[in-house]
């Protein structure tokens, strides 16, 4: 029983290997510090210039800081979306549609968004 714990513990602690998918927005890869923000609130106290946005779903109430971001990642979209046409707008690279981006990219992780491949991949943690 205590091997097994182990072994169960372990799987869930490891950084996940596979990159997240989604649909890309742009064409330039970013390296950048995820914020992983649930509310614009949380984004605004949070964010550094130069950061990578990760967020459930922003809406226009994050426009107002989307030109400091480096690149953005949303769980929910598609191409039409909202978060993807103001990251057309704003030239930021994003992958949108990243179905549980929140919960497994930690927050302040280097990450590589990658729009040409339509992924977003933990660097480091």
């Amino acid at each position: 029983m205590a091997r097994a714990t182990a072994a169960l513990l372990a799987a869930l602690s490891a950084e996940p290997t596979e990159p997240l998918r989604g649909t890309g927005i742009g064409t330039r890869i970013y390296q950048g510090r995820a914020c992983v923000a649930a509310t614009v609130g949380d984004a605004l106290e949070q964010l550094q210039p130069g950061d990578v946005l990760v967020a459930p779903f922003p809406g226009p109430a994050y426009n107002s800081i989307l030109p400091m971001l480096g690149a953005l990642v949303v769980e929910v979209g598609g191409a039409m979306s909202h978060a993807a046409i103001m990251a057309r707008e704003f030239d930021k690279p994003a992958v949108v549609g990243a179905a549980g981006a929140t919960t497994r990219v930690p927050d302040g992780a280097l990450v590589e968004v990658d729009p040409t491949r339509a992924s977003v991949h933990v660097v480091s943690v």
